[in-house]
């Protein structure tokens, strides 16, 4: 079980330190689906979907979104995200703003190994967010291809911890050691899966049937992992958010590492503040809302069902 489901994690932490992905993601995932023109976008379902976060951003493309999870909290956080949306839209509305929304998402609780309220061979198209690597890469495609429709589409994506300071080279190497030294021995094993952007799955999807597939990384350093057979993105298509060095520690505050190594030394309350501060100071930076680019590496598989 993933930490994120663990009674000790605090879905706040994730809520407030995950973002929406790029906008640019689903209209690829839509143009890529589309590529068979019998296609069509009724269901969509977003596994392991946390706080719905990519559930909602389908929402405007598919007629009905299915959101699961195996953590009741998560969910409760994705439909509590839901009804916030719903009211905003609700008063932008009655301002005469024209927004409308979409009330098509449901949230169920669920393996994403074992989907058993899927019936076979319904899903148009099945997404899964930063999580692929918690999970047996061989029972959760098997569900896959029997939960997709012949040609309906499967997209995993990630993106790595370890990234790069654009502007601040010099806390990379930090970064990275007080994720593997400092943190290493807390976090699930599957980590290094993501780390190594998903080139398992890659492998997998193939040896599972999948046709069609595209293994597409961002930046072109990352193409190693696929062999040679990967694609280099133009653009950090998965995510690209600018921060601040006080939503850094939100961010720092949501990894699951983070949650279980402070389990073990509850004395260290401000563990991310206080790993801030030191980027701060090797950055020369002393102000906490200033912003600063981070550049992720990140991968998208899409494959077909065959």
């Amino acid at each position: 079980m993933a930490t994120f489901s663990k009674s000790f994690y605090k879905v706040n932490k994730y809520t407030n330190g995950r973002y929406q992905y790029n906008p640019l993601l689903v209209k690829r995932l839509v143009g890529y689906h589309r590529g068979i023109p019998s296609n069509v976008m009724d269901l969509a379902v977003d596994v392991a979907t946390g706080t719905g976060i990519l559930a909602r951003q389908l929402s405007s493309f598919f007629t009905k979104v299915l959101g699961t999870d195996a953590s009741e909290s998560m969910l409760h956080a994705a439909r509590q995200s839901e009804m916030d949306r719903t009211i905003e839209a609700v008063q932008k509305k009655n301002k005469d703003e024209g927004m409308t929304q979409n009330n098509n998402i449901e949230y169920l609780v669920e393996n994403a190994e074992e989907m058993n309220s899927i019936e076979n061979n319904t899903a148009d198209v099945l997404t899964i967010a930063q999580a692929a690597h918690w999970l047996n890469p061989d029972k959760f495609l098997s569900e896959c291809k029997r939960v997709l429709k012949k040609d309906g589409t499967l997209m995993i994506i990630g993106y790595s911890g370890y990234g790069h300071f654009v502007d601040f080279p010099q806390c990379d190497e930090i970064l990275r050691e007080f994720g593997t030294l400092k943190l290493g021995r807390y976090w699930n094993d599957g980590v290094g899966i993501l780390d190594h952007l998903y080139s398992t799955y890659y492998e997998k999807v193939n040896q599972h049937g999948f046709k069609d597939v595209k293994y597409q990384v961002f930046p072109e350093a990352y193409t190693k992992y696929a062999n040679r057979h990967g694609e280099t993105l133009d653009l950090p298509l998965v995510i690209d958010h600018q921060f601040t060095w006080k939503s850094w520690i939100e961010h720092i505050n949501s990894w699951s590492a983070i949650a279980k190594y402070q389990t073990s030394h509850p004395e260290e309350k401000e563990l991310a503040e206080d790993f801030v501060k030191k980027l701060m100071c090797v950055a020369g930076v002393a102000d906490i809302n200033s912003t600063f680019r981070f550049q992720w590496p990140q991968v998208i598989i899409l494959c077909r069902n065959s």
